[in-house]
């Protein structure tokens, strides 16, 4: 559903969320590396600037403040886009989180079109 929509839409496409997987799941794979020459492949920006993983890369946490694991919340984007900036923050404020899940945050940057030859 999702590539059918996303590729009837005009412009950039960013696909943002809890995906509850991650980067050797499945659905990651499916959506960055699609096997179908037609399908659109959406590109992971946290990993394009930070293109090793590391073991302090969760966003899920429980409301512990842990950081090992991986990151199952992600930001994915087409190549009309380009990350600019990507982080995991885990502010906390006298160590309460205001979620379960600490938020991955990018800046984007739109991509100028070629010109035709």
């Amino acid at each position: 559903i999702v590539f059918n929509n996303a590729l009837a839409v005009a412009g950039a496409v960013v696909l943002a969320g809890d995906f509850n997987c991650d980067e050797d799941s499945a659905p990651y794979g499916q959506l960055t590396q699609p096997k179908k020459a037609a399908s659109l492949s959406l590109i992971d920006g946290y990993r394009v600037k930070h293109a090793k993983r590391v073991e302090s890369e969760a966003t899920f946490h429980g409301f512990r403040g842990e950081d090992r694991g991986s990151r199952i919340d992600w930001i994915l984007h087409d190549g009309g886009l380009e990350a600019i900036e990507a982080d995991i923050v885990r502010t906390q404020k006298r160590g309460k989180f205001p979620s379960d899940h600490y938020p991955v945050t990018m800046v984007l940057e739109w991509q100028q079109a070629e010109e035709p030859r």
